[in-house]
């Protein structure tokens, strides 16, 4: 970035790529409008795997702290798990409704699936949901602050801090004008 100069360019989809994803420096996930996941070495730019991922649009993929699985939802209504030291798939999960975005928890144990106005928090020992924490708006973000935290924001002015073991709002606050 200092130097402003171009290192690569991720030309394996075809159609608009939808979510990107860095595992430590070494590699990228990439996932697109074709339904393929890319895994990308950083060194030289170059696809290392394509996954066909889904049967419609990628829309989130999250990469386990191990940087041995990986999970991805699309809008086929699934949501998957990769094994990426073998490169394929290791788990299907039907959805009830599209989902927008997936999040592994700092720690690797649980995850988060947001389907607009609702967060599911998922075990990963038994692929199962724990929690869920439901909105009157659309959520567009969510991040963990730590394994039992996650800050979510969305078509309102606010961010809320939710414990995810009780699914209770801890802290709320505005964050924008609209």
């Amino acid at each position: 970035m200092s130097k402003k100069t171009e290192h690569g360019a991720l030309l394996h989809h075809n159609g608009t790529i939808s979510c990107l994803e860095f595992y430590g420096t070494s590699h990228l996930l990439s996932g697109g409008q074709d339904g393929l996941i890319c895994v990308w070495s950083t060194k030289k730019w170059e696809c290392l795997k394509s996954l066909n991922a889904h049967k419609g649009h990628v829309t989130s993929l999250s990469v386990h702290p191990s940087g041995k699985l990986a999970l991805s939802v699309g809008t086929d209504k699934t949501l998957r798990t990769w094994n990426l030291i073998e490169g394929r798939s290791a788990f299907i999960k039907n959805l009830k409704q599209n989902a927008e975005i997936v999040l592994w928890s700092p720690d690797g144990d649980q995850y988060a699936v947001v389907g607009n106005d609702r967060v599911d928090i998922y075990i990963l020992k038994s692929a199962t949901i724990t929690g869920t924490i439901a909105f009157t708006q659309r959520i567009s973000c969510v991040k963990f602050l730590k394994n039992t935290l996650l800050a979510v924001g969305g078509d309102d002015e606010s961010v809320r801090i939710y414990d995810v073991t009780s699914q209770k709002c801890v802290c709320e606050f505005k964050a924008h004008e609209n």
